[in-house]
């Protein structure tokens, strides 16, 4: 069991294991309130992002451009990889809806005809 999962509370069914959400889920479950987080993975540990994105920020965390454009020539394999990675976040993107509609599916009645204002 992960660090995040243990520091969840008992009663949570479904513990959240990724490290944004969890600090969230913490505050949230401390304060009584409800909350459903849904994530999309783009990247994994086989094929994790060519790039360290925080080396390519400026100090409060927006993405410089002068150092994006001297890791790309440090780097260029970094262009060709592009094409993965784009791929990878539209198929996140695409579960991640899929994922929503499914949850929303289970929290809300659906609505027919009969009900629609």
């Amino acid at each position: 069991m992960s660090h995040a999962a243990q520091l969840q509370p008992k009663e949570m069914a479904h513990p959240v294991l990724d490290m944004e959400t969890a600090g969230i889920t913490h505050v949230a479950a401390e304060q009584g309130i409800a909350l459903m987080a849904l994530r999309a993975v783009s990247d994994g540990p086989r094929a994790p992002l060519p790039f360290d994105l925080e080396s390519m920020s400026d100090e409060d965390f927006n993405l410089d451009i002068g150092k994006i454009i001297m890791t790309v020539l440090r780097h260029p394999h970094i262009i060709l990889q592009s094409h993965r990675i784009v791929r990878n976040v539209e198929k996140a993107a695409e579960n991640a809806a899929i994922a929503l509609v499914a949850a929303l599916g289970q929290l809300l009645p659906v609505l027919s005809p009969c009900n629609s204002p």
